[in-house]
């Protein structure tokens, strides 16, 4: 890789990491060459591979290519708790227009419309660290995201495999304040006016609420 220019001495470096550790070897001048072509008389080519938990990166000049492990997790589909108390996909939310005009016929919606979100709303107090106390609004809902297995082959196939296999269901609550919310509020930067949190097994969205009054903290 190369990080430098092509007005100076900078060369790129042979870069081998694992684990924690990470070693840089430079190169010769000449091997800049491989690196011509960007703005400012270079880009930001890479040679090599990379690997990780979610799979093995392939790089050759200014492509990639991103070869997923098959045990990894994938997102399936994600679905909200409706005004009817039912869950529906999120594609079917009457303001989610993009999913049903979505260009690949593969991840079009083409399901009815459903309902609007089921909300409550709650008050929520939040304590700085000088000891001012914050009261805000928090409107939460709910909605839960289904991960499958990433397997390999075509699209149509892996489809049909994650629709067998087990999965699993992460299970949240979206929240947002009627005002800023943490140490930042008030400041250029800005205060917290939303975020989830986890909700778990057997408790309701407001425990969940509550908990997190608790243990969350706004930076």
């Amino acid at each position: 890789m190369f990080y430098g220019d092509m007005i100076d001495d900078d060369r790129p470096s042979l870069m081998l990491g694992f684990g924690f550790f990470t070693w840089f070897a430079p190169l010769p001048l000449w091997t800049r060459r491989f690196f011509r072509g960007g703005d400012y008389g270079m880009d930001r080519s890479q040679y090599g591979f990379s690997s990780s938990e979610e799979g093995l990166h392939l790089h050759w000049g200014k492509r990639s290519k991103m070869l997923w492990w098959p045990w990894g997790l994938e997102h399936i589909r994600t679905e909200y708790l409706g005004t009817d108390l039912n869950w529906h996909d999120d594609r079917s939310h009457p303001e989610n227009t993009w999913s049903r005009q979505h260009p690949n016929p593969l991840h079009r919606y083409t399901g009815p419309v459903g309902p609007e979100k089921w909300s409550e709303v709650h008050p929520y107090r939040y304590m700085l660290q000088s000891g001012e106390v914050q009261e805000v609004e928090a409107t939460i809902t709910r909605r839960r995201a289904f991960h499958g297995r990433q397997w390999f082959g075509p699209i149509r196939f892996r489809r049909f495999l994650r629709s067998i296999m087990p999965k699993r269901v992460f299970d949240s609550i979206d929240v947002q304040f009627s005002g800023e919310v943490g140490e930042r509020a008030g400041s250029w930067k800005g205060g917290c006016i939303g975020c989830s949190y986890d909700i778990k097994p057997e408790e309701s969205p407001r425990s969940a609420l509550m908990r997190m009054q608790r243990e969350r903290r706004f930076r």
